[in-house]
């Protein structure tokens, strides 16, 4: 994955098209200062941020306009430029229905909406300490 090896920094793209949720997943990691973020409102726009950011981890709402988070996930997961990168899906779709479609588009995680700071960041947070601690390694 491509962590910035001169920072050390975790890049991630967090992509809503709820303000509430773009807050909250905002506060939520706005205190780690080993992640750098960036925000997209649509799945196209989360597109062209990824393509020029290469982020390490998208959090990734399901039902977004245009382009929707299970595309975007394809996309992301079969990216021969950037590959490796983390998807964890967000969705306040019922749950098993929804989860179930995020593995088959290749989700390495998912978080049901709503949901809590805490159940978010224990699916994130050992991915971002895995890929420090490789880096670490290097």
């Amino acid at each position: 994955m491509p962590i910035d090896n001169a920072t050390g920094v975790f890049k991630l793209l967090l992509v809503d098209d709820d303000p509430s949720t773009l807050k909250l997943l905002n506060t939520t990691f706005e205190p780690d200062n080993r992640l750098d973020g960036s925000v997209a409102r649509d799945g196209d726009e989360a597109m062209r941020i990824y393509r020029t950011l290469h982020p390490d981890l998208v959090i990734l709402d399901i039902a977004l306009p245009g382009r929707n988070g299970y595309s975007v996930c394809r996309l992301i997961k079969h990216d021969p430029v950037n590959p490796g990168t983390a998807v964890v899906l967000l969705s306040g779709q019922p749950q098993q229905d929804a989860r179930e479609s995020a593995w088959k588009v290749g989700a390495d995680g998912f978080v049901p909406k709503p949901f809590s700071p805490k159940d978010l960041l224990e699916v994130v947070g050992a991915r971002v300490d895995k890929h420090l601690a490789a880096l670490a390694r290097r």
